[in-house]
């Protein structure tokens, strides 16, 4: 493995924890670019540069989409400073950071940081593991697929909001297409993924728009 694939790799689990962890869209947006660079780079390892380059693309165009849409529901942008209470300046630093850290990470944060931790040592134990299967795919990848079909699993389960289990949505179908192509390293395989991939980015993003527009209505 060469240093683009193994720094990919490191940042890939790195990425894909967070986005598992965190709520607010500034750290999970910032952590799903990242999540597809890194998985651009562990690409290489696979097929060749050019296919990871265009995966890197298709990455770019969803989190494009999500940012759009999440613009279009909060009407500012994700890394926007939240508008904060007026009192005293004392006071100000503590607000701020109470805000965001309550705005970054929900109430089973707890939960999600063991969780995460297991399906790291999951993804790891069985990559491993001789699979008849994967017989071509080196164990840094391997475990990267893993780690990123269970990462995607976990938020599946835990996630109620459209936009959050889209999100885990397209961390499983990263992990799912990083493992299959091994199988099928096929340009109309990838096409096809990629193909979903903005799919699912569409409509988790008028879901999200439909559910925001239903919380003002009740209002």
């Amino acid at each position: 493995m060469n240093i683009l694939a193994a720094g990919g790799l490191l940042g890939l689990i790195v990425a894909a924890a967070v986005l598992a962890i965190a709520n607010g869209w500034r750290v999970q947006l910032t952590a799903l670019a990242v999540q597809y660079a890194c998985l651009a780079a562990v690409f290489t390892q696979i097929v060749i540069w050019q296919v990871a380059l265009g995966r890197l693309a298709v990455g770019a165009g969803v989190v494009g989409i999500l940012f759009l849409t999440n613009r279009e529901i909060t009407g500012a942008a994700p890394w926007a400073r939240p508008v904060l209470p007026s009192g005293s300046p004392e006071a100000a630093p503590r607000v701020r950071l109470s805000s965001l850290l309550s705005a970054q990470f929900s109430a089973d944060f707890p939960f999600r940081v063991v969780a995460a931790g297991m399906a790291l040592v999951v993804a790891a134990s069985l990559a491993g593991q001789p699979i008849a299967l994967l017989p071509g795919l080196s164990t840094g990848p391997k475990m990267a697929g893993f780690l990123l079909c269970g990462l995607g699993l976990l938020g599946l389960g835990l996630s109620e909001a459209p936009m959050r289990a889209g999100l885990s949505l397209l961390t499983l179908l990263s992990g799912f297409e990083m493992l299959y192509l091994v199988v099928e390293p096929s340009l109309a395989i990838v096409a096809l993924l990629a193909a979903v991939d903005f799919g699912v980015t569409l409509a988790v993003s008028y879901l999200a728009l439909l559910r925001a527009k239903e919380k003002e209505a009740v209002r």
